[in-house]
């Protein structure tokens, strides 16, 4: 209970303290109150995942004792905590990238602060994305071979339309010899 606490606690003292006049992020003031902060910030995120993940496998273990492991095959409970945890992870890497840098006064962690910005919001969207999917690593991905990319080849178009003839795709093909809407591109401002 004291995480939830502390954690917002620590990021309004982060807000004082950066935005008074002449302050920043990166300020010394700011520092000593952004590493706890920001230390907080990822134990609270690996709390809250091993405390799911956890939950997950305590029920998975009970549906097993009351089912039987014939039943408990069908449900997905450790694939879903599997998918939890590994999304989850990528905040807590980059908190870690961000936090050393950071608490030495690096400008390194110029470059990790808009990272963990976006990992952020990533990690939640790669969970629910994943468990919709319901597609998380397990051992056979990690033997699986690697397959190759085919691109699909394209029929080059010879009407001076950019639009596509059929009409019924709106999808719009350029000629890369320079043609776009009949005029060439050296020629467009000319006529």
């Amino acid at each position: 209970m004291s995480y939830f606490v502390q954690t917002p606690a620590m990021g309004i003292m982060v807000l004082f303290q950066s935005s008074r006049p002449g302050a920043n992020l990166w300020s010394k003031v700011s520092v000593n109150f952004g590493v706890p902060y920001f230390s907080l910030s990822m134990a609270l995120n690996i709390l809250v995942t091993l405390l799911i993940a956890t939950r997950l496998l305590l029920y998975r273990r009970k549906l097993h004792r009351t089912l039987g492991p014939e039943q408990v095959a069908a449900v997905p409970y450790v694939t879903i905590a599997a998918m939890i945890v590994e999304s989850s992870m990528l905040y807590a890497v980059f908190s870690l990238f961000f936090i050393g840098p950071y608490g030495a006064n690096s400008q390194i962690s110029h470059i990790f602060l808009p990272v963990l910005s976006q990992v952020q919001i990533i990690a939640p969207m790669l969970i629910i994305f994943r468990v919709a999917k319901r597609r998380a690593w397990d051992r056979r991905t990690a033997t699986a071979p690697l397959s190759s990319i085919q691109f699909e080849t394209v029929a080059r178009q010879t009407s001076n339309s950019a639009l596509d003839p059929s009409g019924d795709t709106g999808a719009i093909q350029l000629d890369l010899e320079g043609n776009m809407f009949g005029k060439e591109f050296g020629n467009a401002h000319s006529s």
